[in-house]
C-alpha cells in the first residue's frame, strides 16, 4: 500500500497536477480548530466528503483530481484515500483516480505527460482537492483545499487539529477499522468461506477443490487455454444494487476475474484481474468476445499475498475497488440480476485462490 501511495503521487506530479504552493492554514489559533481524532475518525471524514460536495455542487464542478499523497505514514495519505473511496460512488461529481487519469491520458496515444491545461481541456477536469500535514510542537494539522482546476480559485479551505499522535490515528486506520464510501455496507445476503464441502450452488466447469479452505482450480502450466470457471446463480434475484466482496491470490504470470452481473456465462459483465498483463477493468463478454467497458487500467497486483476487491453495483453503476483503492467504474444497462462468479484462465496461471466472498445489501 505504502509503495502504491507513492507512486502515483509521483505520478500525478509528472503530469502535472500539483505544482502550486505549499497550502496555508485557514486558521491561526488551534484551539478553533475542529478536531480529528481515532474516536471521531469515520463521522470527520463523512462530514469532510460531504462538505466538499456540497462546495463542488455551488461551484459547478463535474470532474474532480484528488492527487495522491507521498507518504504512507502521514494522516493525509490515509485520509486522501478515504475521502476518494466516499467521494467515488457518488452520482454528481465525478472523481478521477491517479490510475483512471493514466489511462485516460494513454487512451488518447499521447507519448509524453500532459500539462494542466491539457488535462483540463481534454479530460473535462475543473477542479482539484489537495491535502496537507505539518506539525508545529506537539500539534498536528490537517490542511484541506478545494479549488477550480487548473485556475487554482479556492472554493473550499478547512483546517483540523489532530487530537492524537500521529501513530495513535494511523494505527486506529491500520486496525481493520474499514471506512467504506458512505458506510454504505448492508447486511450480507450470503457468504461462501470454503471451510466445508462447496455447496450444491456452484455450477461448474474444470475441476475445482477446496484446499486449505479456499477455493482452487486443478490443473497446470500445460493444460490447455481453458476457461476454468465457478459460476453460482445469484442469490440476490430481487435486489438491483449490491456489493460483491472476497479476497483473491493470484501468481505473477496468472490472470482471473469475476463474472459480475450477466445472464450466462458468456453475455455477462467481468471484471478482468490480470497479473501477467498488469491490468483491470470491467468487460463485457458476448459470445466469448471480450469488450472493454472501462479499462484497461495498469495495475500492478500482489504476488506475495492475496488482495481483496470489492464490486460496487449500484442499479447500472459499477465501481471496482481493490485493497481499498478505488480503480476503475462503468456503467451498463443491458443486465437485470442473473449469474455471479468467478473464473481462471488456466494456461501459465496457477496457483489461484478465492476466499472469503460475500454479498451485500447496498
Amino acid at each position: 500500500m505504502k509503495k502504491l501511495i507513492i507512486s502515483l503521487s509521483c505520478l500525478l506530479f509528472l503530469i502535472g497536477c500539483d505544482k502550486s504552493e505549499p497550502l496555508k492554514p485557514a486558521w491561526k489559533e488551534s484551539s478553533t480548530l475542529p478536531s480529528m481524532s481515532s474516536d471521531n475518525l469515520e463521522k470527520t471524514l463523512d462530514i469532510l466528503s460531504y462538505r466538499i460536495l456540497q462546495e463542488s455542487d455551488k461551484a459547478g464542478f463535474k470532474k474532480l483530481i484528488i492527487p495522491a499523497v507521498a507518504s504512507g505514514n502521514r494522516p493525509e495519505a490515509f485520509v486522501a484515500e478515504e475521502v476518494l473511496r466516499r467521494l467515488y460512488v457518488n452520482r454528481n461529481l465525478k472523481v478521477i483516480t491517479p490510475l483512471e487519469l493514466t489511462a485516460l491520458i494513454k487512451q488518447t496515444g499521447a507519448n509524453k505527460p500532459w500539462s494542466e491545461s491539457e488535462i483540463s481541456g481534454e479530460l473535462g477536469v475543473d477542479s482539484l482537492l489537495r491535502l496537507s500535514f505539518e506539525q508545529a510542537g506537539n500539534d498536528y494539522r490537517l490542511l484541506v483545499e478545494l479549488s477550480s482546476y487548473p485556475e487554482r480559485k479556492i472554493k473550499m479551505k478547512s483546517d483540523y487539529r489532530i487530537q492524537d499522535t500521529t501513530s495513535s490515528l494511523i494505527a486506529t486506520i491500520k486496525e481493520g477499522r474499514y471506512f467504506h464510501p458512505g458506510s454504505r455496507k448492508g447486511k450480507v445476503i450470503w457468504e461462501e468461506n470454503f471451510d466445508k464441502e462447496t455447496p450444491d450452488i456452484w455450477r461448474k466447469t474444470g475441476a475445482w477443490v477446496i484446499q486449505d479452505g479456499k477455493y482452487t482450480p486443478l490443473g497446470g502450466t500445460n493444460e490447455p487455454l481453458i476457461n476454468n470457471m465457478a459460476v453460482f446463480t445469484s442469490p440476490i434475484k430481487d435486489h438491483k444494487s449490491f456489493i460483491f466482496e472476497g479476497d483473491c491470490y493470484i501468481a505473477n504470470n496468472g490472470e482471473a476475474g469475476l463474472l459480475v452481473k450477466g445472464a450466462t456465462p458468456n453475455f455477462s459483465v467481468f471484471v478482468i484481474f490480470s497479473a501477467s498483463r498488469q491490468m483491470t477493468g470491467f468487460v463485457l463478454r458476448k459470445e466469448k468476445k471480450d469488450q472493454w467497458l472501462s479499462g484497461p487500467i495498469k495495475y500492478r497486483f500482489p504476488t506475495n499475498r492475496p488482495f481483496h476487491f470489492e464490486v460496487f453495483v449500484d442499479k447500472q453503476n459499477y465501481f471496482l475497488f481493490i485493497d481499498k483503492l478505488p480503480v476503475t467504474r462503468m456503467r451498463e444497462e443491458q443486465f437485470s440480476i442473473g449469474i455471479i462468479g468467478g473464473y481462471v484462465n488456466m494456461k501459465g496461471s496457477l496457483p489461484v485462490f478465492w476466499d472469503n466472498l460475500k454479498i451485500l445489501s447496498l
